[in-house]
């Protein structure tokens, strides 16, 4: 009996994973770069050195990848030619591993009467 409800569980889950993967990129072109732009940064490094790291950028980038403007993500973060990419193969691999985890099905063992 357990095992079942630890199943159904497992689905809803998965099912959450999902809605919540598919629904980010639309959340993020909704945010405005100038409002990104306005707020202080939480980058360590960059608060404790004044320069900019590796990840400096980043998020700007992203958001201006999902608006389409190329040239103003490499501008941000010219390394998100290379984090880009593997954002969205982990994008689909986690939405790929829930769809599986969703179409399982249900143990075929019988309880004792």
């Amino acid at each position: 009996m357990v095992g079942y409800w630890f199943e159904d569980f497992k689905k809803i889950k998965a099912l959450l994973i999902i809605i919540i993967l598919l629904i980010i990129p639309f959340i993020l072109r909704q945010i405005s770069l100038g409002d990104l732009e306005k707020a202080p940064t939480i980058c360590i490094y960059k608060n404790i050195t004044g320069r900019d790291c590796w990840g400096c950028g980043t998020s700007r980038a992203v958001i201006s990848l999902l608006n389409f403007d190329f040239k103003q993500a490499y501008d941000f973060n010219k390394r998100i030619v290379i984090v880009f990419p593997l954002l969205v193969y982990l994008w689909f691999k986690w939405i790929f591993m829930n769809i599986k985890i969703l179409l399982m099905k249900k143990n075929s063992t019988t309880t004792p009467s």
